[in-house]
């Protein structure tokens, strides 16, 4: 989860399975939105708007899920007022890194990456 302040409000943004379809409806893929941000245009303000909105309904019911006390949840309307235009880039940024830590998954186990030179070292020290 990603925090971003905005206005007096922090924003809680989390991708979860249901934001990931909201956000790919949006764009046909979310592969696609890093993208389509990366523009300076309406589009893509009103795109970040869009899902900085889906991202912190889905952050702030992860929140309220595992017990914590709820906040107010944000709507796209209610970003575009309290975003500044100096805060544009930082938002679109905290959007990405959102869907970005949504994405990634935790390798664990025989999936781990390995380091075969450290491997080789510990086994000519027990020898």
């Amino acid at each position: 989860m990603i925090d971003y302040k905005i206005g007096n409000k922090t924003l809680h943004l989390a991708l979860t399975g249901d934001g990931y379809f909201d956000i790919q409806d949006l764009t046909d893929d979310v592969g696609e939105l890093f993208g389509l941000l990366s523009k300076n245009t309406r589009e893509a303000y009103s795109l970040t708007c869009a899902c900085a909105a889906i991202l912190a309904k889905g952050g702030e019911l992860q929140r309220r899920a595992i017990g914590l006390d709820p906040e107010p949840i944000l709507t796209e309307g209610a970003i575009r007022v309290l975003v500044k235009p100096v805060q544009i880039v930082d938002l679109r940024a905290a959007v990405l890194e959102a869907v970005l830590d949504g994405m990634r998954r935790e390798i664990k186990g025989e999936e781990a990456p390995r380091d075969l030179v450290l491997e080789e070292l510990e086994g000519k020290k027990k020898s």
